[in-house]
């Protein structure tokens, strides 16, 4: 994720910060959950004009895994927070004149991939402050998996694991 938006947060001076967990092996679907935190990392960059978009992934113990994704961008105003993952949305600010969404989709397609993969979406926004988008997903810890290559596959997605 990181690779991909480099550009757009150089184009806009902004430094995108990211925290891994030690390694470990956990079984999950890593092109689901790319799409997902692609999705809410270019949305920071996108309403961040200064400062650093951040993106971690934190273990909750041996069977959750959180990830966040936390900018210093203008924040979610509270109209917007009660719709923010409904699509096609459009909320306008009523100081600034800028509008929060064009079609809100994104956020509605990682909400669902989030909850089909049996975790939660969050979000905490302060105006003028910044937003932190928080996903916990049940992504057990497992011993001796092969890595890389030889990754097994999830039978019910084809997914490497």
């Amino acid at each position: 994720v990181k690779d991909i938006v480099s550009p757009i947060a150089e184009e806009k001076g902004l430094t995108v910060r990211v925290k891994q967990p030690a390694s470990d092996q956990r079984l999950g679907h890593p092109l689901a959950l790319s799409r997902v935190l692609l999705n809410l990392t270019t949305n920071a960059l996108k309403f961040t004009d200064r400062g650093y978009v951040a993106i971690s992934a934190v273990p909750q113990g041996r069977e959750q895994l959180e990830f966040s994704v936390r900018d210093t961008g203008r924040g979610i105003s509270e109209e917007a927070l009660e719709t923010l993952y409904q699509p096609f949305r459009r909320t306008a600010a009523r100081r600034g004149g800028y509008t929060f969404s064009g079609t809100g989709l994104g956020l509605a397609i990682s909400e669902q991939i989030v909850r089909q993969h049996r975790g939660s979406i969050g979000v905490e926004s302060s105006r003028d402050r910044g937003t932190r988008f928080t996903i916990i997903l049940p992504l057990d810890c497992r011993e001796g998996m092969e890595t890389a290559a030889g990754a097994p596959r999830d039978s019910k997605f084809g997914f490497p694991a």
